[in-house]
């Protein structure tokens, strides 16, 4: 079977997470985003996707940092905004760190400090029932919304591929259950069966695949202006100096 990703832009690091984080970033990639990810899908064929061996499974670089209380704030990269943020939690993801089943135990006062959207603990729950959904439904799902980053058509379209590769009216469901007694972080991701959203990836699983890209690459795609470019790369020479 052939890679999903364009080996002259993606490098795929299979392993635990913990493990694998540190060595995308010292080696200048960025993990791709679940909107990126999506984006990818939405250019291929239904054939090109079935005959690939990671295409439609990975772990994005979109953290979901939730506190005591079970709220959440699902954290996107907005370069010229949250950069020293949004790199300062994935530098967190290491094998020297604490976890709690699977999840980053983050510094008090993380979560207060993060500038994000909140769903709280209720919408969660709805939200994230782990029920396949109509196209309706996954357009109004504030989780698949965040990560999305409210682009309502690249659901759709993600929807219709996964309705097409199932068979099924019914698809992407959302899963998320872990609530700590301390702020924690974890990792969206998506699963091959239903194109399933989670939020309980497991950073010390083996079986976790992140994606990085090219800075150079992630910019044009993304349509940033060329200063996130040069934003981007002091970070990942920082990340560099001080492995």
């Amino acid at each position: 079977m052939e890679d999903f990703w364009n080996p002259s832009l993606h490098m795929p690091y299979d392993g635990k997470i913990i493990k694998q984080m540190p060595v995308l970033l010292s080696e200048g990639c960025i993990p791709i985003s679940m909107r990126y990810g999506w984006q990818q899908w939405a250019g291929k064929t239904i054939a090109e996707i079935r005959n690939s061996f990671r295409g439609y499974s990975f772990c994005s670089g979109n953290p979901m940092v939730q506190d005591r209380e079970g709220d959440i704030k699902a954290i996107k990269y907005r370069p010229g905004v949250n950069d020293k943020q949004y790199f300062d939690l994935l530098r967190l993801i290491n094998d020297n760190a604490v976890l709690r089943d699977g999840a980053v135990v983050l510094p008090d006062g993380t979560y207060e400090s993060l500038d994000a959207p909140v769903i709280i603990r209720e919408e969660l729950r709805r939200f994230t029932r782990g029920k396949a959904q109509t196209e309706r439904q996954a357009v109004d799902n504030r989780v698949l919304r965040a990560l999305a980053e409210d682009d309502v058509q690249l659901i759709r379209d993600c929807h219709r591929l996964f309705r097409e590769l199932t068979g099924s009216a019914i698809v992407m469901p959302v899963y998320s259950d872990f609530i700590h007694d301390t702020e924690t972080m974890r990792l969206w991701g998506v699963s091959y069966i239903m194109g399933g959203v989670y939020g309980i990836s497991d950073l010390e699983c083996a079986g976790g695949c992140l994606v990085g890209v090219a800075p150079e690459a992630l910019v044009a795609a993304m349509g940033w202006p060329r200063e996130s470019l040069e934003t981007i790369l002091k970070h990942l020479e920082e990340f560099r100096r001080a492995a």
